[in-house]
């Protein structure tokens, strides 16, 4: 029952016939014309039998007050097996001396069983009603009808038919059919709702204490197990207009707690800073829900109205029939390590540790190894996303990789295992590379730390990168976006998933088999084309990232293998940011060119082609460059090649670059002198 409804019958229907009429009832026919039809136990239900052209049912008489309300409901579905569809019709009828008066609400069929239910006030002079429960007049079929139950309350009752309703498709619950906090929310006016109402919270907000009783619950029921997909719409009150229009970052998005069903609640964005205050709409992720009856609890944030929540089946995206069927000329080998460095190359990259230009980045690796990392959380709450967590748990299993360090390794592999069982990314936006990091760097412990793994660990491990994958930008299977340009040829596939894939693909080869279908099938052919010119065509900035995500890919493969997948006409791309450098620095603007008047850096791009091509101009263009971020120095000691001396000196290139005719431009220079004071000049055609 609802809100301190009294419930006066909560029936199963399944105790069984007798005469006709379910335990405890009496049989309700209304013959027209020869109609027949009879009532039979079911398996947890009772079946109405409706040869028509009549009806066929049940009632049952109750005693009640004058002014209370009642609300009879039940679940129904067309039985099984059963092609035609009747309708069913639950009524309540008042009766008095003079007069009856009826409310009844009848229901279509599905084949999941569905609640509907009728409301009533009991009228002045009325105590005594009678519930009957009936199929509909003209059609004919069998109706399975269970879970009867009739409540009385002082105060207005609800019809639960949307309220309480079998997800189907996009299932729409809005604010005015959930169940409302009355000591925290009311409804208010909503000019873009369906209904124009929506709820809001009256007092102070609860989504950061765990103790509050929720704002708004929707009461919804699961056909199956499974996942499900929960979007919002929302609107903000004028103070809150206010506050999101002086937020300029995504990070001052509006958050709701959320819980559904009995899993951990978790905090989603439902507003976001840029939205229209009179309406946005927010996809909160995939849940899973059981099947059957289920509550999605929401605490509200200060000022938001929530207009509705729409619920529908998550569908994962499709894999290519062309897929189904591929073999990768090139696969993972037997033994680990796998990424980056093989049985057969990890003795070098150890003797590498000590050399001049590797010894001060492995001595920053070995103080982050070794440091104690205290990582305490919950069980039964979720944590966010920890990028200083993260490179404690590399630098660890990279420690073990190094050294055969076990006790240093078995703390890697815990920290891994408890932070992945455990960080929730949410929805906040681009929220995809956080969620792929966090995949890489588990991936690295899993593969440099595979001899130390127990079997729980690695179960652990699978069964949250089946998780998080999911929740990548490009879907899973990984699918949903080109790998090509945009966010698809990012980190995603060419490094996150393709670690991961690498990794598992002893203990799971299909993972494997995508990506290695997207990067040699797709990315791979059309860079050897596109390439032809040896420059990118998503301008300064956006193409040095994008790069080094064709670099990962490239050099991944590489030291997995031993072989080359891409074409070599990827070495030369690294000229493009070579010839647009201004003689102050600065780049020369193209696309989404960087104005700050610094000199433009992108290391980790340039030390990734420089072990991959071997171009000792790109090494002297990363020393330049002055070094790498926090985390970065593991690439360093992986890439580096100690025995290729930079040259620092640009003087052995031409002053002019025809760039071809794939993306046709030219540069002209007067000279490679780079400094402030420069006479040089510079020009693109």
């Amino acid at each position: 029952s609802l809100l301190g409804a009294e419930v006066l019958l909560h029936d199963p229907m399944s105790s069984g016939v007798e005469k006709n009429a379910p335990a405890g009832w009496n049989p309700y026919r209304q013959v027209v014309d020869g109609s027949s039809g009879k009532i039979l136990a079911g398996d947890g239900c009772i079946t109405l039998v409706d040869e028509g052209p009549g009806e066929i049912g049940f009632c049952r008489d109750f005693t009640v007050k004058p002014g209370e309300w009642l609300r009879a409901s039940a679940e129904v579905r067309q039985a099984e097996g059963e092609t035609a569809k009747s309708f069913s019709r639950i009524q309540l009828t008042a009766r008095m001396a003079k007069e009856q008066r009826l409310s009844r609400q009848f229901q279509r069929l599905s084949r999941v069983f569905k609640p509907y239910a009728v409301v009533m006030r009991v009228p002045e002079g009325c105590t005594s009603v009678r519930l009957y429960v009936y199929s509909g007049k003209k059609e004919t079929g069998k109706i399975d009808i269970r879970n009867m139950k009739m409540e009385s309350s002082d105060t207005e009752l609800k019809d639960l038919t949307t309220a309480n309703r079998v997800i189907e498709g996009n299932t729409v619950f809005r604010a005015t059919d959930a169940e409302l906090n009355p000591k925290t929310v009311v409804l208010t006016k909503a000019e873009k709702a369906d209904d124009g109402k929506a709820a809001i919270i009256t007092g102070s907000c609860n989504v950061k204490n765990k103790e509050a009783a929720p704002d708004v619950t929707f009461k919804v029921i699961a056909p199956t197990a499974g996942l499900y997909v929960l979007r919002t719409e929302t609107s903000v009150d004028d103070e809150g207009a206010k506050i999101m229009e002086n937020t300029h970052s995504k990070f001052g998005s509006m958050y709701a707690r959320i819980q559904v069903g009995t899993n951990r609640p978790t905090e989603r964005v439902v507003f976001v800073p840029w939205g229209r205050p009179q309406l946005n709409a927010q996809t909160l992720g995939k849940f899973e829900l059981a099947e059957g009856a289920q509550e999605i609890k929401f605490w509200l944030p200060e000022h938001l109205k929530l207009h509705k929540m729409i619920v529908f089946p998550y569908v994962p995206v499709a894999v290519p029939p062309e897929v189904e069927a591929y073999t990768p000329s090139v696969v993972p080998p037997s033994a680990h390590p796998r990424l980056w460095v093989t049985p057969d190359t990890l003795p070098e990259i150890r003797q590498n540790l000590e050399t001049e230009e590797n010894r001060p980045h492995w001595e920053q690796v070995k103080l982050g190894a070794l440091a104690p990392l205290e990582f305490t959380f919950n069980p039964d709450e979720e944590i966010p996303f920890n990028a200083n967590l993260e490179v404690g748990i590399q630098n660890k299993a990279f420690y073990y990789l190094m050294t055969g360090d076990k006790t240093i390794g078995q703390e890697a592999l815990k920290l891994a295992v408890d932070y992945i069982s455990h960080v929730e990314f949410g929805n906040l936006l681009d929220i995809t590379r956080e969620i792929g990091r966090a995949i890489y760097v588990t991936s690295c412990a899993y593969d440099w730390c595979f001899d130390l793994m127990t079997d729980e660990q690695r179960d652990t491990i699978l069964q949250h990168f089946r998780r998080l994958r999911r929740d990548m930008e490009c879907g899973w299977p990984p699918f949903g976006q080109s790998i090509v340009n945009g966010h698809g040829n990012e980190r995603q596939v060419n490094r996150d998933l393709l670690s991961m894939s690498i990794a598992i693909f002893g203990e799971d080869p299909e993972p494997y088999k995508y990506c290695a279908y997207k990067i040699l099938e797709q990315l791979v052919p059309m860079r050897a084309w596109e390439y032809q010119s040896p420059r990118h065509n998503q301008g300064i900035s956006y193409s040095s990232f994008r790069f080094q995500c064709d670099m990962h890919a490239a050099m991944l493969f590489k030291r997995m293998s031993g072989h080359e997948v891409f074409d070599p006409n990827i070495k030369n791309v690294p000229l493009y940011w070579l010839y647009m450098r201004a003689p102050n620095g600065t780049m020369l603007r193209d696309g989404d060119g960087v104005c700050n008047g610094d000199y433009w850096s992108m290391p980790l791009t340039n030390l990734l082609n420089f072990s991959y091509s071997g171009n000792p101009l790109v090494k002297g263009e990363f020393i330049r460059q002055k070094g790498l971020s926090m985390g970065e120095h593991i690439y360093f000691l992986l890439l580096n090649r100690p025995e290729l001396k930079p040259e620092m000196s640009l003087d052995s290139l031409p002053w002019t670059q025809d760039f071809g005719p794939i993306l046709s431009s030219m540069v002209a220079r007067t000279g490679w002198n780079l400094s402030k004071l420069s006479d040089d000049v510079v020009a693109e055609i």
